[in-house]
């Protein structure tokens, strides 16, 4: 029966049937697109719900953490203050560019300075120690008697052992200031 159609009917019943099945098919997405989005809603408004209480504990914990975490770092500021307290020196009395300026200038050409070492005592006192190399015994001893004629240094120790070898001689020299 279709064959019997002309040409023209065919096309127009063909494109009418194209046409509805589009419709069709449309409807069927439409409709699938709706349920799916049904569907979906209780979930939505279920994470919506839970973001928003679990936005709320966030703030909350916050709060606390903060009001806590505030002073604990006030303890906290407070021990290191004390510690530091503690640990600080006192401001010397003497810049040691002062002590090292007047040690260099009491030595003559004979002596040769290599290092100067502070160290305190077991009171507490500053003490500088001065090691280098005279080229004899005497300029040594002209040195530490330099030193010990300034009256900068309550003492200078020269130990015996410096003196031993009589050119060349590496020495070690203890210097303990006088109070200010």
């Amino acid at each position: 029966m279709f064959n019997l159609l002309p040409k023209a009917e065919k096309k127009a019943i063909r494109r009418e049937y194209r046409a509805r099945l589009a419709v069709v098919m449309l409807v069927c997405a439409f409709a699938a697109c709706s349920v799916a989005a049904l569907l979906l809603f209780p979930s939505y408004f279920l994470s919506a719900e839970k973001e928003a209480i679990a936005a709320e504990r966030f703030e909350i914990l916050k709060r606390s953490v903060a009001a806590g975490e505030a002073a604990r770092l006030d303890a906290e500021l407070q021990d290191a203050r004390a510690a530091l307290a503690f640990l600080r020196p006192a401001a010397p009395k003497r810049l040691m560019r002062e002590t090292i300026e007047r040690v260099v200038k009491a030595k003559n050409a004979r002596i040769s300075i290599e290092g100067f070492t502070v160290v305190f005592d077991g009171e507490g006192r500053e003490m500088l120690s001065l090691t280098g190399t005279a080229r004899d015994r005497g300029s040594l001893v002209a040195f530490a008697d330099s030193l010990r004629g300034l009256r900068f240094f309550k003492e200078v120790e020269l130990p015996l052992g410096s003196l031993a070898k009589d050119a060349d001689v590496a020495f070690s020299l203890t210097l303990r200031e006088q109070e200010p």
